[in-house]
Formats: C-alpha cells, sequence, structure tokens
C-alpha cells in the first residue's frame, strides 16, 4: 500500500509539472485522483492539515461547491467550483468562499513546514464577480481586522477587488496592471519567506496570454511568521441576489527548496 500511494503522489507530480508547475511537489490538490485528502471536501493527507471548509459570509443561499469536469480550467482537468447567491434585496456583505490549511509538515520529497520559505501554485478563474462594490481575495490566511490601521492583517495578499490585480504591501495596494477579467483563467505563483514575513508573486492570464512579476519582495503586515493556509473570497456589497461564482484548481505547494 505504501509504494501504491508514493507512485500515486509521484503520479500527481507528474501531471503537476505537465502543466506547468513545479517538480517535487509537497501537497497537491488536482482533484484528479481517488485519495481521500483530494476531492472535496478531502481529508488530511497528502499535506493537507485537513478538509476544505466552506468560508462564506453574510446572508446567502444556493450554496454550492463541487468539483467539476466540464468547462475546465486547462484541457480535461478536473476543478473545484464554489457558489453562493446574496439574498435578494439585501444590502450587506456577502461573499463566497473557501479555505483549506496544509500541513506543518510535508511527508514526501525534502519536506518543509509553513514556516519555512515555499511557493504555492493554483489556477484561479473568477466566474461571475460584480461589477462595483466587489471584494476578490486570494490570501495566505483569513484577514483579521486591525481597527488602529482600518485594515485586515493577513499574510500574502493578492486582492482583485478593483479593475486590475493589486498585491498589498505593508498595508497598502501596488497595482500590477493586470485587469480582472471574469471568465478568464489565471495562474498564481506566490513565493513565501515567512521568516522575512516576505512574499513575491507572478501573475498568467492564461486566456489574454499576459504576465505579470512583482519586481522585488512585498512585506504583509500580519506579525505571524509562518502561514499554512490558503483562503479565497468572491464578495461584494449590495448584490441584490447576485450570484458570485469562481473555480480553483491544479493547486502545488513545494519546499523553496526544490522549486
Amino acid at each position: 500500500m505504501k509504494k501504491i500511494k508514493t507512485l500515486l503522489v509521484a503520479g500527481l507530480c507528474i501531471m503537476a509539472c505537465s502543466l506547468g508547475l513545479y517538480a517535487g511537489v509537497a501537497t497537491v490538490a488536482d482533484f484528479n485522483s481517488d485519495e481521500s485528502w483530494d476531492g472535496y471536501p478531502g481529508a488530511a493527507g497528502g499535506g493537507w492539515a485537513g478538509p476544505w471548509e466552506p468560508d462564506h459570509e453574510g446572508p446567502h443561499e444556493n450554496e454550492l461547491i463541487e468539483v467539476r469536469a466540464k468547462d475546465p480550467l486547462v484541457k480535461d482537468g478536473k476543478y473545484l467550483f464554489v457558489q453562493a447567491v446574496s439574498k435578494a434585496g439585501d444590502k450587506t456583505y456577502m461573499a463566497a468562499g473557501i479555505k483549506r490549511a496544509y500541513a506543518k509538515t510535508w511527508p514526501t520529497f525534502s519536506g518543509t513546514a509553513p514556516a519555512d520559505p515555499h511557493v504555492i501554485s493554483f489556477l484561479f478563474r473568477p466566474d461571475q464577480i460584480q461589477t462595483s462594490g466587489r471584494q476578490l481575495l486570494l490570501r495566505g490566511a483569513e484577514g483579521v481586522w486591525n481597527e488602529q490601521r482600518k485594515t485586515f492583517l493577513s499574510t500574502w495578499d493578492i486582492n482583485g477587488g478593483g479593475d486590475t490585480w493589486r498585491l498589498i504591501h505593508r498595508g497598502d495596494p501596488v497595482d500590477t496592471g493586470m485587469k480582472v477579467i471574469a471568465g478568464n483563467v489565471y495562474k498564481f505563483k506566490v513565493t513565501v519567506d515567512p521568516a522575512k514575513r516576505q512574499y513575491q508573486v507572478a501573475i498568467e492570464n492564461v486566456t489574454a496570454s499576459t504576465t505579470y512579476s512583482s519586481p522585488e519582495p512585498l512585506t504583509w503586515i500580519s506579525e505571524a511568521s509562518s502561514t499554512g493556509q490558503i483562503n479565497i473570497r468572491n464578495g461584494g456589497w449590495n448584490g441584490f441576489g447576485t450570484a458570485l461564482r469562481f473555480s480553483i484548481g491544479n493547486i502545488a505547494i513545494v519546499s523553496s527548496k526544490d522549486e
């Protein structure tokens, strides 16, 4: 059984590499295997500390989270689809969200921990977003509100609330100039150095064939010196029955030593 699991993980890594991701992958979620940890909600194992958890916020209905194969992010690949609908007439904030923690130690390849330098990559598609009052967040942990700073304290933080993707540096947005377009597929690569509380981001709009790379390290304002979670949230204010949908797949987390 141990040999079979080793071969399976190796197979997943080969798949990840064929998609332009990484060799030496420690944690994978591509939703294409029968392993208990690779699916929804999934289970602890394969480098994950536990299952995927819904992270919706505010009054909503028609919640849906499921693995899909139709309309893939890449050719013939499964992915995780997330949806929530704001209750018609409600003017408060609502978000469709999901999160998952990865393990403190990784069982494969050179291994590392969330406190060590590592690289997180994933495909993301904002299937349906609000045109105004939008909040679209891709983060390394749930943000904690800081009243003094009037902002959320988080680790790596990618924000798609405006017309373009922005990266949060010391609490302030850095504009990438890359447009946030509903229905387009984006590949994100986040290189994290938790001890320095720094990260760098590379973004590829796979649909439009455009790219961006942060020219220098960005610093997060959270006091955390480790980051062990992927947190995705598609939300907004005054939705009035708006359906908020997104898709994520081909997630790979690797030690910087293997990148």
